[in-house]
């Protein structure tokens, strides 16, 4: 299934083959780094196998009925390269244990699918054991298309706290201001690199499930009818800056947040069913242009999560909900909270940030919406849906016989024009509106339910 929504210009930075050229080398002439099998432009390339144990047909054009079982650190089972390629593998069951050692790299991948090479998996399973040790990557302009296959990492349980990585290998562990543990993504698309996965399982015991990273100008990960896990204190998936990540169909559980977002990026979910622990979506900013602007598109989606379903960390996005049945513990539909992360992009005094532009499309919500940041607005926009709940330092616009109903005492701005039954509040209950652009109404209002609206 194609993608249902708009996502950035497809530019690839040119440096990318660059990257990978280096990233390429560090793995062929790392002496730490052991091969069952290489594939070279639909070649095989014996002289690079290191290690023996793999059963199974391999050929230059395809392999069949693959097995391994080893405890090899640092082993990349099945290396694939070359623009000239393109690969199938139909039938494999890999057991790999001990650490990798730079899962940029593909230092320990399962299975490693790299430099515009293309790879069609079909019934694999691949589980590993050990830090830094990806089930499968996919790298450098290559291009994955995954169909029925199982892909599981169980990590070390390694802590920063207790274990500090060697030099020059990668990141062992999750950034700490994303208050995360783990130390293993499952599968990872980085550089230029595309992955399709339908009908997978793909479970994380912590850190994530499908990541992604250093996109260098694109990456593209979707997953289409999947069952996607995260165990422990990770994530279902990650889009990074200049990545475009869709879940179609999927069902998903995660004992914390479901997706990440960071910088200008696209995050689409349509038509999956959702369990988290926290949030469904975690947006956050770092190191980036104030005014970058990340994209996120939920459809048709039944999300059970703590709350709230959407949680900002003081950043500016684009936030489109339609169809959804949501039901935040918390109570909690969307808030802003002020960042912990000492890179977030915090806005000078001469800057003025778009925000939260939130829309809420055809829907019948329970649940409140809270800005606690000072220096940026959640405009919120209810298109043919009714919201009950509270709201605080939010700019509203309702559209197409839209409706709120505050529960309890709420601060707004009212944008463009609000027609007459389309605010209300219980009895008791107080809405303290400010005129925003085009709100015709001025002066205290007793609502249907008898709560009162004060405008000025």
């Amino acid at each position: 299934m194609p993608n249902l929504n708009p996502t950035h210009e497809h530019i690839v930075d040119p440096s990318h083959e660059e990257v990978e050229a280096i990233l390429r080398e560090y793995v062929e002439k790392n002496p730490l780094t052991k091969f069952c099998a290489y594939i070279e432009n639909n070649k095989q390339r014996p002289e690079k196998v290191t290690e023996g144990g793999l059963s199974g047909l391999v050929t230059d054009q395809y392999a069949m009925d693959l097995r391994l079982k080893s405890d090899t650190e640092r082993l990349n089972a099945f290396y694939i390269t070359g623009k000239d390629t393109n690969y199938l593998i139909d039938g494999l069951d890999f057991e790999l244990k001990g650490h990798g050692c730079n899962d940029f790299a593909g230092v320990g991948a399962g299975i490693d699918v790299a430099d515009g090479a293309k790879l069609t998996l079909r019934n694999a399973k691949v589980i590993t054991e050990g830090a830094v040790r990806p089930a499968m990557r996919t790298d450098g302009g290559a291009e994955l298309h995954a169909y029925d296959c199982e892909f599981r990492s169980l990590g070390a349980g390694l802590s920063p706290d207790t274990f500090t990585p060697p030099d020059d290998t990668g990141m062992w562990f999750p950034p700490a201001p994303l208050e995360l543990a783990g130390d293993c993504r499952t599968t990872l698309t980085m550089n230029g690199g595309k992955a399709y996965y339908n009908r997978c399982k793909v479970v994380c015991d912590a850190w994530g499930a499908l990541a992604t990273d250093c996109a260098l100008g694109y990456v593209y990960l979707e997953a289409n009818d999947c069952e996607v896990v995260s165990e422990g204190n990770g994530y279902i998936t990650y889009s990074d800056d200049d990545t475009h990540v869709v879940l179609n169909r999927c069902k998903i559980k995660s004992a914390t947040v479901c997706g990440i977002q960071a910088g200008e990026s696209d995050l689409s979910f349509h038509g999956c069913d959702a369990e988290c622990g926290k949030n469904f979506v975690m947006i956050h900013e770092v190191l980036n242009d104030y005014q970058t602007i990340g994209l996120s598109r939920i459809t048709d989606c039944k999300i059970r999560c703590g709350g709230p379903v959407v949680l900002i960390r003081e950043a500016s996005c684009d936030c489109y909900i339609a169809r959804c049945d949501l039901y935040p513990e918390n109570g909690e539909l969307i808030r802003m909270v002020v960042s912990k992360d000492e890179n977030v992009t915090k806005l000078r005094p001469d800057e003025v940030s778009v925000g939260a532009q939130i829309t809420l499309d055809d829907m019948k919500l329970e649940g409140d919406v809270i800005n606690d940041v000072t220096d940026r607005d959640i405009v919120l926009k209810l298109t043919e849906t009714e919201l009950t709940g509270a709201m605080h330092n939010v700019v509203l616009q309702l559209f197409n016989v839209s409706k709120w109903t505050a529960t309890a005492g709420s601060e707004v701005t009212l944008n463009g024009f609000v027609a007459d039954d389309a605010i209300d509040a219980k009895a008791g209950v107080v809405i303290r509106a400010k005129i925003g652009e085009g709100c015709q109404l001025k002066g205290e209002y007793v609502l249907a339910s008898g709560g009162k609206l004060v405008v000025e």
